[in-house]
């Protein structure tokens, strides 16, 4: 009985090794995965921040279109002057 007894403590105690390497395993992703968080937050979150609180327009295309408008509305204004004349 005294054998099967230090065979029993000797298979409890390389269990609980063996825990003990995965607790210290799944301790380092998880400090992993927080210092990833804690760099995206640091880093990037900021600069998406200030992107999205600043409101940009493009009105460049709204300033090529009034040009197009205005052009051909003065050329069908003279081509219409130009008829009237003739």
């Amino acid at each position: 009985m005294p054998i099967n007894q230090k065979l029993l403590e000797q298979q409890l105690q390389h269990h609980c090794e063996d825990n003990e390497k995965q607790f210290v395993k799944i301790e380092s992703s998880i400090r992993y995965v927080k210092d990833v968080v804690n760099n995206m937050r640091d880093n990037h979150l900021a600069h998406l921040d200030q992107k999205l609180s600043k409101v940009e327009t493009d009105v460049s295309w709204l300033k090529k279109f009034f040009w197009i408008v205005a052009s051909s509305s003065i050329g069908g204004l003279l081509a219409g002057l130009i008829n009237l004349i003739k």
